[in-house]
C-alpha cells in the first residue's frame, strides 16, 4: 500500500510541476528565442521568417520565434520554455555559464551597406552641438545611456575600449541602463537626459534609414577607420551573434535545424526577409570570454567555489523531489509511448502510401527505352535524350553499343552483369544505378530499370522495355547530407581551435573509462594541465598569438601521450589527460617529463618566438575517489598547489580520504 501511495504522489507531482517547455516537447512545438536589441515587435517581424523556413521543411515539428529583452530571455532559458537562442556573444557566454547552453552551433552572417559581415562592435555618440565632448577623455563624470550591462555592442565593448585607453575612467561614468530597446538610448541623448549614448553598430544607420534620426543631430566619438567594415564604429569588432541550443534538446532536431540554416544563401528569400547573408560554422568566441573576465562582467564578476556537498546540503529536498519527478515523468512517458504505438504504426503506413504516390507522380517525367535484342536497335523518347543534354534527333538512331559507349567505364561491368542475369532468367527484372556522359562532358547519375516484354517462339528474349530516371539531384543531396553529418559530428565532439575532444566529449568518454577502471581494478590517473601565464600572451601579443600557443600545446600533448590515453581541451587554457592502467607514481613521472619537455618548445608568432610552461595536477582512483568529478577535483587541487609553489612542474596531492 505504501509503494502505491508513493507512486501516486509522484504522478501528482509530475502533473503539477509539468513545465510549458515539457508540454512544448510533447506537442512538438519548438521555440527559438531572439534577443531584442530594438523594439520587440520590429525584432519579431525581422526573425519570423526563420520559423517559416523550418516549418516549411519539417513534417514532425512546429517552430516559432519569440523576441525577448535581456531579463525576459534569461527567464525563458531558466524555465526551459525555449529550445534555441540567437543572442549577442557576451550574453551567450553568461547564459552558457549559468544554464549550460551548448557550444555555439552557428554564427549569423549579418547584412549591412550591401555587404555581408560576421562581426560587429559598439558606437559612442553625443549630440552634435555638445562641444564639451570631443574624445574619450571627455567622458569623465558624464551621464551615459545604455540598454543593459549585458549588451556587448551597447555597453561592454565601449567600456573595454575606455578602460584600455584611460584606466579607471569607467568608475567615473554615471551609467543609466534602460533595459529595453537601443532606440531609447538615442532618444535619451537627443532629449538631454544623458550626455552620451552607447549603442551597437548599425543602430544609428537603421534609425536614419527609418527617418527616426538624422546624422546632423549626433556626433561620433572615437570613430574607427575600418575599410572592410561598412558601419560606423567606435570600438574593436567582435564575432557576430551565435545560434546555440539548450542542453535538453533532441540531437536529431538540432542536426535538422543546423543543416537547414547552413543551406541558407544570401539570395534566398528567407535570408533577404531577415536581412542576413545566412549562417556559417561558429566563430571563435574566446575573445568575448577574455573581455568579460578582464572587465569582471557577468558571469565573471564574482569569485566563489561551490562543492557538491554544499549543493546537497542546500538543495537536498529539491534534489530528492527532482529525482522523484524525473522517475514519474519517465513512467508517464513510457505509458504514453505504449498508448500511442498503434497511432505511430498507422502514421507509418500512411507515409509509405504517400511515398508510393509521390513516386508514381514523379515517374511521369522519366525517359523510356525499348531494346530490340535481335537487331540491337534502341528506341528512346525525348526525355531520355534531355537527361544527357541532347535532343531526340541528335541521338537517333541509337544502338545498344552506342548506349554502352555513353556509360562510365567504371560502371559498364556492373551494368552488363545485371543485364545478363535478367536475360538468363536469374532476376525477375533489370535495375541499375549508373553514370552516363552528358553532352557537356560531365557525368550524371541515372537509374535505369526494365524487363523482358517479348520472347520469340524458342522463349529467347526478343524485346526489353524500361525507363531511365534522373537521380543526379538525389546523389548530390546524399553527398551533401554525408558532409553535413560529418561536420555536425566534429562540431559536437571536437574543440574548434585545437581539434581535441571538447569538455562534453571528455566527460562522456571519461565516465566510461572511469567505470571500467573501477570494475577491473587496473587503475586510472588524471592529469589536469594549465598553460602558465597564458593571459600575458593574449595581452602582449593578441588573441591570434594566444590561439597559436594553444594549438601548439595541443599538438605537443598529442605527441607525448599514449594511444589509449584520452586528451581533451577542457576550456580556456586548461587541458586534461585520462591515463588508463596507470598508477599515481607513474602518472606523476610522466607529468613531470611533459612539464620539463614543454619548456623547450618554441611557438613562432610573426617575428617572435614564444615559449610556454605547463603546470600539472595529478590524481588517481586509488585515493578512494568514487566519481569522475571527484577525480578531476582532486587533480585540480594538486594543480592549485603547483601554482602556489611557482608553476612549471607536476604534483599529486597526498590521499586524505
Amino acid at each position: 500500500m505504501g509503494r502505491l501511495t508513493g507512486f501516486l504522489v509522484g504522478i501528482y507531482l509530475a502533473l503539477c510541476c509539468y513545465s510549458p517547455a515539457s508540454l512544448a516537447l510533447v506537442n512538438d512545438e519548438i521555440t527559438i528565442g531572439v534577443l531584442a536589441a530594438r523594439d520587440k515587435a520590429d525584432v519579431y517581424e525581422r526573425w519570423a521568417p526563420l520559423a517559416e523556413l523550418l516549418n516549411e521543411r519539417s513534417e514532425t515539428h512546429t517552430f516559432n520565434v519569440k523576441a525577448y529583452y535581456f531579463d525576459e530571455l534569461e527567464s525563458a532559458v531558466a524555465s526551459r520554455s525555449i529550445a534555441y537562442v540567437l543572442v549577442n556573444p557576451s550574453f551567450y557566454v553568461y547564459l552558457q555559464e549559468l544554464y549550460g547552453l551548448s557550444s555555439p552551433t552557428l554564427t549569423m552572417i549579418n547584412q549591412a551597406g550591401g555587404r555581408f559581415i560576421k562581426s560587429f562592435g559598439g558606437v559612442i555618440f553625443t549630440k552634435a552641438n555638445n562641444r564639451s565632448i570631443t574624445d574619450l577623455a571627455d567622458l569623465h563624470n558624464k551621464k551615459v545611456a545604455i540598454v543593459s550591462y549585458f549588451s556587448l555592442g551597447g555597453y561592454q565593448a565601449q567600456a573595454y575600449a575606455l578602460e584600455h585607453r584611460y584606466e579607471g575612467i569607467g568608475d567615473s561614468l554615471d551609467i543609466m541602463p534602460f533595459g529595453r530597446s537601443q532606440d531609447d538610448v538615442v532618444r535619451r541623448v537627443l532629449s538631454g537626459d544623458a550626455d552620451v549614448g552607447f549603442v551597437r553598430t548599425g543602430i544609428l544607420e537603421q534609425m536614419v534609414a527609418e527617418g527616426a534620426l538624422s546624422f546632423d543631430q549626433i556626433k561620433i566619438i572615437n570613430q574607427q577607420s575600418l575599410n572592410a567594415f561598412p558601419l560606423i564604429a567606435s570600438t574593436t569588432l567582435y564575432p557576430e551573434w551565435p545560434f546555440a541550443a539548450l542542453p535538453y534538446n533532441d540531437n536529431e532536431v538540432t542536426k535538422y535545424v543546423v543543416a537547414e540554416l547552413l543551406k541558407l544563401a544570401p539570395e534566398d528569400a528567407y535570408s533577404q526577409a531577415m536581412k542576413i547573408g545566412g549562417f556559417d560554422i561558429p566563430e571563435n568566441y574566446s575573445s568575448i570570454t577574455s573581455l568579460l573576465r578582464t572587465q569582471r562582467l557577468p558571469p565573471f564578476d564574482q569569485d566563489f567555489t561551490i562543492s557538491l556537498g554544499d549543493v546537497w546540503a542546500q538543495y537536498k529536498l529539491s534534489i530528492i523531489l527532482a529525482i522523484t519527478l524525473l522517475l514519474s515523468l519517465i513512467m508517464g512517458y513510457l505509458f504514453l509511448l505504449r498508448g500511442h504505438q498503434k497511432l505511430t504504426d498507422t502514421q507509418h503506413e500512411l507515409a509509405v502510401e504517400r511515398s508510393l504516390l509521390e513516386e508514381i507522380i514523379w515517374a511521369t517525367q522519366v525517359g523510356t527505352w525499348t531494346w530490340n535484342v535481335e537487331t540491337g536497335h534502341v528506341q528512346i523518347n525525348d526525355r531520355w535524350a534531355e537527361m544527357l543534354g541532347y535532343t531526340y534527333d541528335e541521338l537517333m538512331p541509337i544502338t545498344v553499343d552506342a548506349w554502352k559507349a555513353l556509360i562510365h567505364p567504371d560502371d559498364i561491368a556492373a551494368v552488363e552483369n545485371e543485364l545478363n542475369k535478367h536475360l538468363a532468367g536469374k532476376n525477375n527484372h533489370y535495375q541499375q544505378e549508373l553514370r552516363m556522359r552528358h553532352k557537356r562532358g560531365e557525368w550524371v547519375w541515372v537509374l535505369t530499370q526494365g524487363k523482358i516484354v517479348e520472347r520469340d517462339k524458342a522463349a529467347n528474349p526478343r524485346r526489353l522495355s524500361g525507363i531511365n530516371m534522373d537521380i543526379n539531384s538525389r546523389k548530390s543531396l546524399e553527398a551533401e547530407k554525408d558532409a553535413y553529418s560529418q561536420q555536425l559530428e566534429v562540431l559536437a565532439t571536437k574543440d574548434s581551435l585545437t581539434n581535441l575532444y571538447n569538455r562534453r566529449s571528455f566527460l562522456e568518454f571519461g565516465q566510461t573509462m572511469f567505470e571500467q577502471a573501477k570494475l577491473s581494478g587496473n587503475g586510472l590517473s588524471f592529469l589536469m594541465i594549465d598553460a602558465d601565464h597564458f593571459k600575458r600572451v593574449n595581452d602582449q601579443y593578441g588573441h591570434h598569438a594566444g590561439d597559436q600557443v594553444l594549438k601548439q600545446i595541443a599538438a605537443f600533448l598529442e605527441r607525448n601521450i599514449r594511444h589509449a590515453d584520452l586528451l581533451a581541451r577542457l576550456g580556456g587554457e586548461e587541458f586534461g589527460i585520462l591515463m588508463p592502467a596507470t598508477d599515481k607514481a607513474t602518472a606523476l613521472h610522466i607529468a613531470n617529463r611533459i612539464a620539463d619537455v614543454a619548456k623547450l618548445e618554441v611557438v613562432p608568432v610573426e617575428a617572435e618566438k614564444l615559449n610556454f610552461g605547463l603546470s600539472i595536477g595529478v590524481a588517481d582512483i586509488s585515493d578512494g575517489l568514487e566519481t569522475l568529478s571527484e577525480l578531476m577535483a582532486e587533480a585540480d587541487q594538486a594543480l592549485y598547489e603547483v601554482k602556489a609553489l611557482g608553476r612549471g612542474f607536476a604534483k599529486a596531492t597526498a590521499c586524505h580520504r
